[in-house]
């Protein structure tokens, strides 16, 4: 399940990179940066 998730977060991430500017971007990466330690 742990090697579905991180395969996940990055697809989804490129996903919503192209359709949210890099403002955006940078908030998703802080939450998913902030998220990935607790793993």
């Amino acid at each position: 399940m742990i090697k579905v998730e991180n395969l996940s977060l990055p697809y989804g991430l490129k996903n919503v990179t192209c359709h949210i500017p890099q403002g955006k971007l940078v908030g998703i990466m802080g939450a998913n940066g902030l998220e990935n330690p607790h793993y």
